[in-house]
């Protein structure tokens, strides 16, 4: 058998990471267009956006947006703490046959796992934005004067303590899950080895 002590304390660690992961700012984005002219020099913001996934899952409720909240609450709240609740039962249960069981559907549970793809999604999301700024060269006559006019539109994304925390979760919870089941393979291996 395993030294599930180990086990243990990771996943303990991983669901300690998941709490601020989901309450924390995820990704802050700022967008300011710079508008220069011969007589104006103008900063307008467009946009300066902080969110958490819970806070996102509240914005897209309430803009009615249901089924895309409904999915990211599934997938990023619900698996997440039933594959940390499994596995830390499966960890404890004495009942071979019952362990088993729970292992098969950890595995299953594993396979619907949408946490580690919303964090490449948000990292995506912020490499976009972290591109060069968009740049707008126009001329503007008024009354047959005319002006040149450019505008900029940097879109400056970070990343939130939600985005590490929630990264550190999906690291953990994943690495741990995966070396148990590992572990738990080679045994039955060995058992099955040494028993024929």
């Amino acid at each position: 058998m395993q030294d599930k002590t180990l086990h243990t304390i990771i996943a303990i660690i991983a669901i300690c990471c998941f709490v601020p992961g989901i309450l924390q700012p995820m990704l802050h984005l700022d967008m300011t267009a710079n508008i220069e002219t011969q007589i104006l020099d103008k900063n307008l913001k467009i946009m300066d956006t902080t969110h958490s996934i819970m806070g996102t899952l509240k914005e897209l409720w309430q803009h009615q947006a249901i089924f895309a909240a409904i999915l990211i609450f599934l997938f990023s709240i619900v698996n997440p703490i039933v594959k940390s609740v499994l596995f830390l039962t499966c960890l404890f249960t004495s009942d071979k046959k019952l362990h088993d069981r729970y292992l098969a559907f950890l595995g299953f549970v594993s396979k619907w796992s949408f946490a580690d793809v919303l964090t490449v999604a948000i990292l995506i999301a912020y490499l976009t934005a972290a591109r060069n700024p968009e740049s707008i060269n126009e001329v503007i006559s008024v009354m047959g004067l005319k002006f040149p006019i450019e505008i900029t539109l940097p879109l400056v994304a970070s990343f939130g303590a939600g985005f590490y925390w929630f990264t550190a979760f999906c690291l953990l919870s994943n690495a741990s899950i995966s070396i148990y089941m590992l572990g738990n393979k080679l045994q039955t291996v060995r058992s099955e080895t040494n028993g024929s």
